[in-house]
């Protein structure tokens, strides 16, 4: 297989959400395998040797019938990523080498990577803005859980530490510009909620910037959101998340009767 030397047009990959290559070739099959080893292979950016790849993602297929599924995928994968970045050569998106496989990063740009990348930019700045802006990057990468909606047997912790990193960044930077925009912090922790619903710390941080605004129904459906996810995991919201959201109510409640008690 090609050793990915030369600089190829670049597909555009997207991990986080729905799995999916953008601008895909009209008229070529698209494998579910290939998908699915396109997410692998986006996860393990630096490459897996095919006896791993098989192995989680063919654990139950005969050795030699699995070597076969994967290069058949591995084919597949190859095509659409090159059809898709207008390239006729496709050998040099999916590389391998002394039997790994790897999604070559001079021609392939992963959403999974960037947010990657722009988390550690901000981990090893002590430039505030620029851990801002690359905070920033981190929030607009993270779009959706990693494979969302793909039941793969081996993607359940590689998705939970996506969803930590995705999380994270979007708290950080709402902490990060709570005084100079407050309304900004409080999208910023909703969206953190989206991804993550059944979090009650992320949730209690979103109570808290939406009581800074002054928003009491916001509060409220923070709190049926948190108790409706983790109603389907079997629990409910800590007795310490129901006061806190009875209490800032209570204040804004109070807050307001000030208010109008003063008007002439």
């Amino acid at each position: 297989d090609a050793g990915g030397d030369r600089a190829a047009p670049k597909a555009v990959v997207r991990v986080l959400g729905r799995p999916r290559i953008e601008d895909p070739p009209a008229g070529l099959k698209v494998r579910s395998a290939a998908i699915e080893l396109m997410v692998y292979l986006a996860v393990h950016r630096d490459g897996a040797h095919a006896d791993q790849v098989m192995d989680e993602l063919l654990p139950e297929v005969r050795h030699r019938l699995a070597a076969g599924r994967l290069h058949t995928a591995a084919s597949n994968l190859r095509h659409l990523l090159a059809g898709a970045a207008g390239d006729a050569d496709p050998g040099d998106y999916v590389v391998k080498e002394r039997g790994r496989y790897r999604l070559n990063p001079r021609a392939v740009d992963v959403d999974l990577w960037r947010l990657r990348a722009a988390c550690a930019r901000a981990a090893a700045t002590r430039d505030p803005s620029a851990r801002l802006a690359a905070l920033r990057e981190a929030c607009r990468a993270y779009r959706g859980e990693l494979a969302e909606g793909c039941d793969y047997d081996w993607i359940t912790s590689h998705r939970q530490g996506v969803r930590v990193l995705g999380v994270d960044a979007h708290a950080a930077a709402a902490a990060a510009v709570a005084d100079s925009d407050p309304g900004e912090a409080a999208r910023l922790l909703r969206a953190a909620v989206e991804h993550d619903p059944a979090n009650e710390e992320v949730c209690q941080q979103a109570m808290r910037a939406y009581a800074h605004l002054g928003d009491a129904e916001a509060i409220r459906s923070l709190l049926r959101q948190l108790a409706l996810a983790l109603d389907g995991i079997g629990v409910e919201p800590s007795e310490d998340t129901v006061a806190l959201a009875d209490d800032l109510r209570r204040d804004l409640d109070d807050r307001r009767d000030r208010v109008a008690s003063t008007d002439p």
